[in-house]
């Protein structure tokens, strides 16, 4: 059940077409949770409910005090990210990394439920939460981090961990960022991609399986315009719509029609170069979970591929792909957001869709004992197609999947909210 932190769909805010809410001056933001409640994620000490495997969940959505004027956010395995208005950032969750960044270690504080300052960061305009660190995208273009560092994924030329952020060293002109499981990225204004740390199969995408403290350029790739990052896969959205994945192919998440290569790596196959994901066209926004992966396509539609063994391809059913499949009734999307072993999507009308596993109430549709059992031998809960969140409040305006929680970002005011619209 362990996974990265799956903060793709930040980076994808960059894609080619996106969901915009234009709000009134006097509008309010709010951040809810739901899934697991380990560590304080969900903004409580643990959870209100005891979900599959006698875990603290909440099976609907709860709201995190303190955030209203968060302005999006970030979901890492057991850490969240809220960036604020005027470029601060406030963490909460998990510290055992020190992924928290407010001068605190883990011996002094072990965890929060209640957000807390990341210290010394300001002029930030993304964020991304990876499994054990946490990233901040400058308005100037460049990056910080700060956290667990035992791969290099600081980026700072460093294996040791930082409780405060670090710059990372020889990125500039950066304009999104992802992060996953032990690797970092950081899309540059010239449609390139560096990355940075652990690289056991390839997830750098540099041509080699040696990890790296200090970032390389990913070959052969240009044109990109989003990035996603995966358990030890990524993702790259260029320009003319099409998708190309590097990193591990043990499930088929690289969607090349086979499990068993580009390279046979140890302990499975993988690509350390970017291939190219099949039959995939007209792409808008991408996603990478722990081993599945997601595509938006222009005309609102959703593909998935690679492991579906909790059903978090919402084909309705639990065979893996290695190649696209459609996600079953989903029409009008404008975002979407991959977690460990589920999936999520935002529609045009402000609703949000989830599929996949729900043994931690991760689904958010207010049961955590459904609506199916999928995979033995733990036939844990799940859904193989997708079903709708309940219980938020305001107008949906982005979403983001952790390990085993979700997030929403909710805008409301004391009048209506401009029309989304799509914007390239």
């Amino acid at each position: 059940m362990a996974g990265p932190g799956f903060t793709g769909w930040v980076a994808a805010a960059a894609a080619l077409a996106m969901l915009v809410l234009a709000a009134p001056a006097t509008a309010a933001t709010a951040v809810w949770g739901w899934g697991s409640g380990e560590s304080g994620v969900l903004g409580a000490a643990m959870g209100p409910e005891v979900c599959w495997g006698e875990f603290r969940c909440s099976t609907s959505p709860l709201e995190v005090p303190g955030l209203s004027s968060a302005t999006s956010v970030a979901a890492g395995q057991e850490v969240n990210l809220a960036l604020l208005e005027g470029g601060t950032v406030a963490a909460w969750g998990s510290n055992v990394s020190d992924q928290l960044g407010d001068r605190r270690s883990w011996r002094e504080q072990a965890e929060t439920a209640a957000p807390v300052k990341v210290s010394g960061l300001t002029g930030a305009v993304a964020v991304a939460a990876g499994d054990s660190s946490s990233m901040a995208l400058l308005a100037n273009g460049t990056v910080e981090t700060w956290g667990e560092n035992t791969e290099g994924q600081l980026g700072d030329g460093k294996t040791t961990p930082s409780v405060v952020p670090v710059i990372v060293k020889g990125v500039t002109h950066a304009t999104a960022i992802a992060a996953g499981e032990g690797d970092s990225l950081a899309l540059r204004s010239n449609g390139t991609v560096m990355a940075w740390g652990s690289n056991r199969l390839g997830q750098l995408g540099i041509g080699t399986r040696h990890s790296t403290r200090i970032p390389r350029q990913v070959k052969a790739l240009t044109g990109v315009v989003a990035i996603a990052g995966g358990s030890e896969h990524n993702l790259a959205l260029l320009a003319n719509g099409t998708v190309k994945a590097w990193g591990s192919n043990e499930a088929g998440q690289l969607g090349v029609g086979r499990r068993t290569g580009p390279e046979p790596c140890q302990p499975t196959a993988c690509a350390p170069t970017p291939v190219t994901v099949e039959g995939l066209s007209n792409v808008v926004a991408i996603a990478a979970g722990e081993s599945h992966s997601l595509a938006l396509l222009r005309n609102g539609t959703v593909m998935s591929w690679g492991q579906n063994d909790s059903g978090q391809l919402g084909d309705g059913s639990t065979e893996a792909a290695a190649t696209p499949v459609q996600v079953e009734g989903v029409t009008a999307a404008v975002a979407i957001a991959a977690g460990s072993e589920s999936s999520m999507a935002l529609l045009e009308d402000g609703r949000v869709l989830t599929w996949g596993g729900n043994g931690e109430g991760e689904l958010g549709d207010g049961a955590a004992t459904g609506p199916e059992r999928c995979e033995p031998p733990t036939r844990e809960p799940c859904s193989r197609t997708p079903v709708e969140v309940t219980g938020m409040a305001g107008a949906v305006s982005q979403i983001a999947a952790g390990g085993l929680h979700d997030l929403a970002l909710t805008v409301s005011s004391n009048g209506p909210l401009t029309k989304a619209r799509r914007s390239r």
